[in-house]
């Protein structure tokens, strides 16, 4: 199923009183949304040691593209190479929360059976 697809059937799922005011519709529904997984993270660049370990200790499974290079990597490998003395990696921008890693973790095993 696509996300497009998951994401009609999650509003549909939750839009069951349609005297809400649009408002409170619109908000129950984004927040069916994000607990399905469907919303992309918000944007965070992390231009510091201190906030890459924070982000480690936060969601080590997040994915980051990595400097000028571009490299795509895990939270928790940016912050083992940063540790390891190397400091090509900052700043970095999350393009995925491990949450949502886990969840296409999950899905590739199950269509790989």
């Amino acid at each position: 199923m696509s996300n497009f697809e998951k994401a009609v059937e999650v509003l549909r799922e939750s839009y069951r009183e349609p005297s809400l005011s649009p408002v409170h519709a619109c908000n129950i529904m984004a927040d069916a949304l994000e607990a399905a997984g469907l919303l992309a993270p918000d944007v965070q660049v992390i231009t510091t040691p201190e906030e890459l370990e924070a982000l480690e200790l936060d969601d080590p499974d997040a994915i980051a593209v990595a400097g000028e290079a571009g490299a795509v990597r895990s939270v928790r490998a940016l912050a083992a190479i940063y540790r390891l003395g190397s400091n090509w990696g900052l700043p970095i921008v999350v393009i995925a929360s491990g949450k949502q890693v886990r969840a296409a973790r999950e899905e590739m095993e199950l269509d790989n059976g």
